[in-house]
């Protein structure tokens, strides 16, 4: 899984860099000023691409979106 940066200023996109594994169903929300994200399925190695667990992790930040 890549791991992107966005500039909003600029409107581009940049690779800061990448999980150790590959996760299925990554979700990303923006709500009430807050940016959520949630991580969903790993899978059993680079060999072995079939599911692993289930990751119940979830990350927030607070996000300041001005058009100055």
């Amino acid at each position: 899984m890549i791991v992107f940066l966005f500039f909003s200023i600029l409107q581009k996109w940049s690779v800061i860099g990448k999980l150790p594994y590959r996760v299925k169903t990554t979700l990303v929300g923006f709500w009430n000023g807050w940016l959520y994200f949630t991580s969903g399925q790993r899978d059993k190695g680079p060999d072995d691409p079939s599911p692993k667990k289930v990751i119940g992790d979830l990350w927030r930040t607070k996000l300041k979106l001005s058009r100055d």
